[in-house]
């Protein structure tokens, strides 16, 4: 089941726990009675100077044939290996994966708690931000490991700016295989910004894309269509140069007067305009059930439009949506639309009215500077189980899992495809620098096999 809109909030506190059922006792200072002191400031661990503790469970080793070089989510430090491993057990527990080292040489308590191995950076960093935003000194760090399956890895929904505020949204394909999700950025007082979105299909294709305005799967989803945003930036002058327009037009293969006049206003204080081109992709080999080579790549459309893009019910026609008349905000409508022929790209004129589809967006929470990570319940079916959020984290039982908890990281659960194999979520940003970006970002997480 697809989660509801409605059960999205925009936000909500973050609670002061650890996560799903990870013993919500537990917090930094005090755990089991104890008192720990938890990870802080600490160089890349040598693997060489690290050594496996004893005791169940074991997941990593250093010693083993097919160790690796690995990076770590360091969550606690202890000066008592009994304390240690009663919080390694209470996180294994929980789903996480876990493992202790002996670490000498520093300020910190020897017997380190880490968990989630990866050889993924993103994931690592943000695991650890949601860690540090339950006010647990997380840190990253070096170490070796036996990757367990099924390894998880983390894509981002957009990797270009959210601006002042974001608006998430996704859909899933009727067979529940594929699901698009995009971040729809705009920058202060709604003016219009590029968006980024990512297509994951069960098949094996990932298409993520940055710098769009719009974007809309087919209705057999074999194709996707998306606008190409580009941005001119007067930076000052009094008008666009005349290289500013050739830089456009060389990127879109399109006549220079073609770009001028598809031209649009998104701001009215610094002259900035912006230009649209329409793109199709594949998201299937031969999406056309034959073999032509063209039908295997992106095609961009050698037309000016794609502020908006849509299909007819058919699949044969691509909407192409042309910019708004004046400023355009972002969220403004496509002032007009063309009919483009889906097999050989070409204009057919003006769309006749009520011909295209509207995708089934299902809207997720607002991305701003002051947003705070939804912490209610939430949950999927999967194939042999499910996928749910609460209380900040991501967790899974099912059957890609071995029918086994795992936590996959941090976040609010959006959606996910039939099997599990892709899970759509919002999580702590660890690159937000800044109190004027939003803290959270969408993401993708992957579980492979």
């Amino acid at each position: 089941m697809m989660p509801s809109a409605s059960s999205l909030p925009a936000t909500g506190r973050v609670a002061r726990r650890t996560g799903p059922r990870l013993g919500r006792r537990l917090l930094c200072s005090v755990m089991f009675g104890v008192v720990a002191s938890c990870g802080g400031a600490e160089s890349d661990v040598a693997v060489r100077d690290s050594v496996a503790l004893a005791g169940p469970p074991v997941a990593f080793g250093d010693s083993a044939p097919s160790a690796r070089q690995v990076l770590a989510v360091q969550v606690a430090a202890f000066a008592d290996s009994t304390d240690a491993l009663r919080l390694r057990d209470s996180l294994a527990a929980a789903g996480w994966l876990t493992h202790l080292r002996l670490v000498g040489g520093d300020s910190l308590p020897p017997y380190r708690v880490r968990v989630a191995a990866t050889r993924d950076l993103p994931l690592a960093q943000t695991i650890a931000a949601g860690f540090v935003s339950l006010d647990w000194k997380a840190t990253v760090v070096a170490d070796s490991a036996v990757l367990p399956t099924p390894i998880v890895q983390l894509r981002r929904v957009n990797n270009g700016s959210a601006g002042a505020i974001a608006e998430v949204r996704w859909l899933t394909s009727p067979d529940g295989r594929a699901m698009v999700v995009v971040e729809d950025a705009a920058a202060a007082e709604n003016a219009a910004l590029p968006d980024g979105f990512i297509y994951v299909a069960e098949n094996g294709v990932v298409i993520q894309r940055d710098s769009v305005w719009d974007v809309a799967p087919s209705p057999d989803w074999r194709r996707l269509a998306y606008g190409n945003a580009y941005l001119i930036s007067v930076k000052g002058r009094d008008s666009v140069t005349v290289r500013q327009w050739a830089a456009v037009a060389g990127r879109t293969n399109l006549d220079v007067n073609v770009v001028r006049r598809g031209a649009f206003s998104v701001s009215a204080m610094n002259h900035s305009y912006g230009f649209a081109q329409p793109t199709v992709e594949p998201t299937h080999p031969d999406s056309q059930g034959h073999s032509r080579v063209l039908d295997m790549v992106r095609r961009p459309v050698p037309v000016s439009g794609g502020w908006r893009v849509r299909w007819t019910a058919n699949g044969r026609t691509l909407a192409v949506g042309l910019p708004p008349v004046g400023v355009a905000r972002d969220d403004s409508p496509a002032s007009a639309w063309l009919a483009v022929d889906a097999d050989d790209y070409l204009l057919r004129g003006p769309l006749p009215e009520g011909s295209s589809i509207q995708p089934g967006w299902v809207a997720g929470p607002a991305l701003y500077a002051s947003a705070t990570l939804p912490t209610e319940r939430r949950r999927a079916a999967v194939a042999g189980g499910w996928v749910e959020s609460d209380g900040g984290w991501v967790v899974m039982r099912s059957t890609r899992t071995d029918g086994k908890r795992r936590v996959l990281g941090p976040g609010v659960l959006l959606g996910a495809t039939r099997s599990g194999e892709f899970v759509a979520a919002v999580v702590p940003d660890p690159t937000a620098t800044t109190g004027d970006e939003p803290p959270l970002r969408s993401i993708v997480y992957r579980l492979v096999r």
